[in-house]
């Protein structure tokens, strides 16, 4: 991890997580791409607003 503060060394760990599990999607040739909380989320968040 990089950075001074306890704060940027969690992003940093953050980050790590995420491209850990991208690649090991990859290689268990699952698609990493579709994320259905976060859709599910958007509608959400766009039923509230209208």
């Amino acid at each position: 991890t990089t950075g001074t503060s306890v704060l940027a060394r969690m992003f940093s760990l953050i980050v790590l997580g995420d491209f850990v599990s991208y690649y090991l999607a990859i290689l268990n040739r699952v698609d990493p791409t579709p994320i259905e909380n976060i859709d599910l989320l958007k509608k959400r968040m766009k039923e509230a607003t209208a």
